[in-house]
């Protein structure tokens, strides 16, 4: 993923949000039951990032997202964001859009 592209992300409209106990998970409503090896747990972060993308949002303003909610550096928060937002590509949770 490169940070200077002008990528944005959103949430996949097929992914619904469930909490467990102090859990969050993504579960696919997909007419598939192999969907269902899909369901995705959030932490903390992963659920606020999960919040800002109800919107499209782009990297940068992802890293403004979680340094404004957390004493973290915004390189520091680069380096979370994007191994996250690439495994969330991965499971389908989120997509790219233009």
């Amino acid at each position: 993923m490169n940070e200077h592209a002008p990528q944005r992300f959103v949430r996949d409209p097929a992914i619904v949000t469930r909490s467990i106990g102090s859990e969050t998970v993504l579960v696919p409503v997909r007419p598939n039951t192999a969907a269902l090896n899909a369901i995705f747990a959030l932490n903390e972060t992963a659920a606020l990032v999960w919040q800002a993308l109800a919107t499209p949002q782009s990297l940068a303003e992802l890293i403004e997202h979680v340094c404004a909610e957390y004493d973290v550096e915004p390189r520091a928060a680069q380096d979370d964001l994007i191994p996250l937002l690439e495994s969330m590509l991965a499971a389908a949770v989120i997509q790219e859009v233009a």
